[in-house]
């Protein structure tokens, strides 16, 4: 089945498919993931380990604030919950100043990191409202291979419309195989 013919992709996204060796919707089905991120409950700033992936529920301290370098630009804001608190950092990312307003929660799921003087922060961290990231806690999401211009939770969607669209995948294993490995 063509990609086109698949609900959301266009010429434009069909052609960032190809730059990934895939052009119909039976090889977007068989493009795997390369790895899975797990969504695990946020945790207390006192809790949060450095050198860990971390989904932290902040709320957000005071205005945030911004640099400028030529075309580029740098926001920064401290967030904070009851036991501690976070400084995040935003590259390229200037309108966040309007969207993380003060007193405003937000789940903050990233890399932590702990500067010099002990501090605790964030480089651009995942941003979730809480209601958006209780969708997916607990939950497995595949992280797949992309190009340019191709995000992840595109092709997830993606993924999703070409199944129902392509289904039923013929099996290629054996029965005898399927038993004698354990599979469906």
């Amino acid at each position: 089945m063509e990609l086109t013919k698949v609900k959301g992709i266009g010429a434009k996204t069909a052609e960032q498919y190809h730059k990934l060796g895939i052009d119909t919707a039976e090889e977007l089905i068989r493009h795997f993931p390369r790895g899975y991120d797990f969504y695990k409950k946020p945790i207390r700033v006192c809790d949060a380990k450095e050198g860990e992936i971390v989904s932290l529920l902040l709320t957000i301290v005071g205005q945030g604030s911004g640099t400028r370098f030529g075309k580029r630009s740098l926001v920064h804001f401290k967030a904070a919950d009851e036991t501690g608190e976070v400084r995040l950092t935003y590259f390229n990312m200037p309108y966040l100043r309007s969207v993380l307003k003060p007193k405003s929660k937000h789940v903050f799921r990233g890399f932590l990191k702990t500067n010099a003087r002990g501090g605790k922060y964030l480089e651009q961290p995942q941003l979730f409202s809480p209601e958006n990231y209780a969708e997916m806690e607990e939950r497995f999401l595949p992280r797949y291979a992309l190009t340019q211009g191709l995000k992840n939770a595109a092709v997830i969607k993606h993924m999703q419309k070409a199944l129902l669209e392509v289904l039923p995948v013929p099996e290629y294993l054996s029965e005898e195989d399927r038993e004698a490995n354990g599979l469906i």
